[in-house]
């Protein structure tokens, strides 16, 4: 499984790879928050909270577990 992905606006991707800010620095800055990651995390800032950090992590652990549970469809 795999978490969504979600496009990085342009400023916040020069803040990581030209500036070599960390994610967490430059979400901040651009949030005018302190420690977003551990609250709703760049996913809770890019869409006004309507998907969360945890619930990114969520949607991927159920995506791993599939063939798990739905195991009619992952037969080898």
């Amino acid at each position: 499984g795999s978490s969504p992905s979600i496009e990085v606006p342009r400023q916040i991707a020069a803040g990581v790879f030209e500036g070599g800010d960390e994610l967490s620095v430059v979400i901040d800055r651009i949030a005018g928050e302190h420690d977003v990651r551990s609250k709703q995390g760049t996913w809770g800032v890019l869409t006004l909270d309507l998907l969360t950090r945890r619930q990114s992590f969520e949607a991927a652990l159920l995506a791993a577990l599939a063939p798990f549970y739905n195991k009619q469809f992952y037969k080898r």
